[in-house]
């Protein structure tokens, strides 16, 4: 989720791939139809950019960062166990990707974010691996082994 501000328009951005995960493209427009706030969908290269313009929800999705500062609220360390298992699930869908045998990576760029999924899945009971890959830019990599 990205957040941008132009002028007056208080844009909050998510990216998902309707080729490459339809199931998840599919989940978040339900979650879109199911919010007050009118969105727009610009498709492109194979992605779809669901933008929001809502001051409201703009100005509370700031407070969690922008890619490289990305972080997990201390609330969710502290929800029931089934919606810790929840967070997980969406933020994998969202930043995610599988390896076909069932393992499950989060890439990100804010080892903020990276370290808080780890210490979240040892709260859940799970292995987690550090992997640090360097391209474009430095990808922070942690994998949820089943």
């Amino acid at each position: 989720m990205r957040t941008t501000r132009r002028g007056q328009n208080y844009r909050v951005r998510i990216t998902q791939s309707p080729v490459k995960n339809p199931e998840h493209y599919a989940q978040v427009l339900q979650l879109m139809d199911r919010l007050p706030f009118p969105y727009t969908i610009d498709s492109r290269d194979g992605s779809a950019n669901i933008t929001l313009l809502c001051k409201q929800l703009y100005m509370y999705v700031k407070q969690f960062g922008h890619s490289e500062d990305k972080f997990i609220p201390e609330w969710i360390f502290h929800a029931p166990t089934a919606a810790r298992w929840a967070f997980v699930d969406a933020i994998l869908k969202g930043d995610g990707k599988g390896d076909g045998k069932g393992a499950r990576d989060l890439c990100t760029i804010s080892s903020r974010l990276a370290n808080d999924f780890a210490r979240l899945m040892f709260e859940l009971g799970q292995s987690v691996n550090i992997i640090k890959e360097l391209q474009k830019y430095e990808h922070t990599k942690r994998q949820v082994n089943p």
